[in-house]
């Protein structure tokens, strides 16, 4: 049966033995119907079909009722409750990993599309200020030449 250590794969190789399991029995110690006392080889064969029906029959009660013992005891070990437990904790811890990277992932867009709007007011900004000089000194520049102009005019 094995230990409370063993790894996964060997618990699964012993239950696979046992699913895969062909028992060597053959039931014609059962047989209803006796070959000898038929008259001719056409009852013979005839018997010998239905005894062969009725093994076949035998044999697969066996094998089902093998396969009800093995399930029984695959449903109740408590490797298995354990491996399973662990898989589903693994799955999970993946999961909630895999939502935290995309939260993270949402939170770095947020902040770059935010830090790329700030950027760009502060350009706008920039370019706003830097149109109010050029006007200002251009409007310095019109005075200077019209009062420059009105002296000549005047003199």
């Amino acid at each position: 049966l094995g230990t409370e250590s063993d790894s996964i794969d060997k618990v699964n190789d012993f239950y696979n033995f046992w699913y895969d399991f062909k028992s060597w029995r053959e039931y014609s110690y059962l047989d209803e119907e006796e070959r000898e006392k038929a008259e001719c080889k056409e009852e013979r064969r005839y018997i010998d079909k239905l005894n062969k029906q009725e093994r076949l029959r035998r044999k697969k009660e066996e094998m089902t009722r093998m396969h009800e013992l093995v399930n029984r005891c695959y449903a109740c070990d408590p490797r298995i409750r354990a491996f399973n437990e662990e898989r589903k904790r693994r799955k999970i811890e993946a999961k909630l990993a895999k939502q935290e990277a995309y939260k993270k992932e949402l939170e770095a867009a947020k902040l770059q599309k935010e830090e790329n709007e700030r950027i760009a007011k502060e350009q706008e900004a920039q370019r706003v200020q830097e149109q109010r000089k050029r006007l200002k000194w251009r409007r310095k520049s019109d005075r200077s030449k019209t009062s420059s102009s009105n002296k000549r005019g005047r003199s």
